[in-house]
């Protein structure tokens, strides 16, 4: 019986050195470790919160684009323009409800802003819808961002 409890005391001391040892190599792990910091995690996240919605401000600038490219041909459209008594008042109105900061973002990470649709539209209703080398350069210069959108290193 004294063999046994020996034995069983000898365990016991085995394993409560071996669970020490386990908790303390744990600990010294994690701290080797590196940890992102709270503000490097905010950041990335911010990041790809930044990403996303600039792509959305885009989308809607696309969206636009498309939009007034089927407007200048439309009769009413050449007749009338963005006038108050136009149907398509309503398009010059969406354009300018991107607030500047908006501006700046599509600015900074694509290097147009939506005031470029718009003076694209002035050109038309000027132009009677007519292509002008203002209109053909600026379609050019937006069909290339919108057909390959990429992000220029914004800060």
């Amino acid at each position: 019986m004294k063999a046994k409890r020996i034995i069983l005391w000898v365990v016991g001391i085995w394993l409560a050195v071996s669970l020490v040892f386990a908790v303390v190599s744990a600990i010294t792990d994690s701290q080797q470790e590196p940890v992102a910091e709270p503000q490097q995690v905010q950041e990335q996240v911010q990041e790809v919160v930044d990403v996303q919605g600039d792509s959305l401000l885009l989308m809607r600038c696309k969206s636009l684009y498309d939009e007034l490219m089927e407007l200048k041909g439309r009769y009413t459209f050449k007749h009338y323009g963005f006038s108050e008594e136009s149907p398509h008042k309503d398009w010059l109105k969406k354009v300018q409800k991107f607030t500047p900061e908006e501006s700046r973002r599509l600015m900074r990470a694509y290097g147009m802003v939506p005031g470029d649709i718009e003076m694209l539209g002035m050109e038309y209703v000027e132009s009677k819808c007519e292509e002008t080398d203002f209109t053909k350069s600026k379609r050019k210069e937006l069909d290339e961002l919108f057909a390959n959108p990429v992000r220029r290193n914004a800060e």
